[in-house]
């Protein structure tokens, strides 16, 4: 009797490697569309998270009392509640796309996740989501590129918010997968994690090549176990004599044109 065939699990040709990149947001700019939104993206959260708090209280308070528990909320009907808040309120939670919003419930579903496994496996000091002051909540996150939010020209276009420009030093390798928009440092920042594949980022070691450890230092800026070591770059060193040439000269300047204001005057 044959062995019943193993279901087939779908797997990535190659694997990936997820990297991010950070582009600041020009400064010369109205960027009040960006803080509005955040502001209502905080409210949101601060209202899911306490909706979820309410609900643990009042399932521990009766199973104490020997009661059937009201029915646990779920990421699923939180967003249910989202999606008609976004209705009834179009110059509120409606301002923002609804992957944004989608994203909070998200954040909120993840943080109870990581709370019940801490609790499963007995580690303390891991607390579910609770409320946080405005100051503490500073992002938001478009998760599909291409549905709400797209890159291009060096701007960042994202639904119902506007388009703004980016300071796109460089360019984004990878397929884009999400798109976050962070108040940081007292500016915008545009966060954009891309996934490459692993061959293209990860270099095979040579065949037949030892194993060889290194160790990051200040006199040197790597040493090898095998007795090899990198210098630092030593720019001011090697361009002092030019820099002292330069001095020179803008000194001779300086002092050429005091005495022909003097001569002048």
């Amino acid at each position: 009797m044959k062995k019943p065939r193993a279901p087939r699990v779908k797997r990535p040709k190659h694997p990936g490697v997820k990297r991010s990149w950070k582009f600041a947001l020009r400064q010369d700019q109205d960027t009040s569309a960006l803080h509005r939104a955040l502001d209502i993206a905080w409210g949101l959260r601060n209202a899911l998270a306490e909706e979820r708090a309410e609900n643990g209280r009042a399932i521990r308070k009766a199973k104490q009392d020997g009661h059937t528990p009201p029915p646990r909320v779920t990421k699923r009907t939180q967003e249910q509640a989202l999606a008609e808040r976004r209705k009834r309120e179009p110059k509120g939670a409606g301002r923002l796309h609804s992957l944004i919003v989608k994203n909070i419930a998200d954040r909120i579903d993840e943080g109870w996740k990581r709370f019940w496994e801490a609790q499963a496996e007995g580690r303390p000091n891991v607390r579910p989501p609770k409320p946080v002051k405005r100051k503490r909540y500073r992002s938001l996150t478009c998760p599909q590129y291409g549905n709400g939010v797209r890159i291009a020209d060096g701007r960042v276009e994202i639904a119902m918010l506007g388009s703004f420009r980016l300071h796109d030093h460089r360019r984004i390798r990878g397929r884009i997968l999400t798109v976050t928009l962070k108040w940081a440092q007292g500016r915008w920042w545009c966060v954009v994690v891309s996934e490459l594949q692993a061959r293209d980022v990860l270099r095979a070691a040579a065949e037949g090549a030892p194993d060889v450890g290194a160790d990051p230092g200040l006199a040197a800026v790597l040493t090898f176990s095998d007795g090899r070591s990198l210098d630092p770059p030593r720019a001011l060193a090697e361009n002092l004599g030019k820099l002292r040439h330069e001095q020179k000269a803008l000194s001779r300047k300086f002092e050429a044109l005091k005495k022909r204001q003097a001569d002048e005057n």
